[in-house]
């Protein structure tokens, strides 16, 4: 898969069909004036990948997933077309996820994935997450209880995410972390212990934000396998071949078999 693109191929039924469906997902920290422009070329890249494997094209569903600070505008490819110049213009629509438009508690009771939760949290959050973990100690431990369970990667990426943008110190960064997620406490000592022996300093790290964009990525691309699984287990027990049940859930026989046999 192309490095500036991801893709995400789901079986899904639209009214009485059952067909496939691409999500794109793209992240984005600053209003752009013509976002349409670069997911054409998105959309294009995944029909040239369909093509080139010999499958059969589909629909691609673009999402904007924007946390930045000013406000996100819409805006047409080209304005003021006529209605007969407009059916030579390729014309699609975007689904746009703003952060600021989902509270804390919409962010906890809808993302089931830790690493997508407290990922899109911290997006969400920003530069003020320290001082709203301070004043809302309950609500944080809450948010975070499942923070041990990610990758260790991943949460050096969200504490050093945090060295970043927070404006404050690493010792003070840990306290509240440490205080926050108890459970996590081992990770966040070898990380602080590593962080001063390497001398890392802040903003020498690049990438950091985009690293917790692609494990959001990764955790919406398990949840999705997760609910594929879940929906080949009824299959399987509903006496469905395999070749069937790949088809539905876009799982190889292969996984399909494993399963029979778990």
């Amino acid at each position: 898969m192309d490095s500036y693109f991801r893709d995400i191929c789901c079986n899904v039924r639209y009214g009485e069909q059952q067909i496939k469906i691409s999500l794109l997902y793209e992240h984005k920290s600053h209003p752009v004036k013509h976002v349409h422009l670069q997911l054409l070329r998105y959309i294009l890249n995944v029909w040239e990948s369909q093509s080139d494997n010999g499958k059969e094209l589909t629909p691609v569903i673009c999402i904007v997933f924007y946390h930045g600070k000013q406000k996100w505008k819409h805006a047409d490819l080209l304005k003021n077309l006529s209605g007969e110049l407009r059916r030579y213009v390729p014309m699609f629509e975007y689904v746009l996820f703003d952060t600021k438009d989902i509270g804390d508690q919409a962010i906890m009771g809808h993302f089931r994935a830790p690493g997508v939760r407290i990922g899109v949290w911290f997006l969400k959050r920003n530069v003020e997450l320290i001082r709203f973990i301070r004043e809302n100690p309950i609500f944080a431990r809450e948010m975070l209880e499942d923070l041990s369970q990610i990758e260790q990667t991943t949460i050096e990426r969200l504490v050093l995410y945090l060295y970043n943008v927070s404006g404050e110190t690493p010792d003070e960064i840990h306290e509240v972390m440490k205080t926050a997620s108890p459970e996590s406490n081992d990770i966040i000592d070898v990380f602080r212990a590593r962080y001063v022996q390497e001398g890392i300093e802040q903003g020498i790290e690049q990438g950091i934000e985009q690293g917790i964009e692609k494990g959001i990525e990764q955790g919406i691309e398990q949840g999705i396998e997760q609910g594929f699984v879940k929906t080949a287990r009824n299959m399987i027990e509903k006496g469905y071949s395999d070749e069937q049940i790949s088809e539905v859930t876009n799982l190889t026989v292969k996984r399909i078999q494993s399963l029979r046999d778990s």
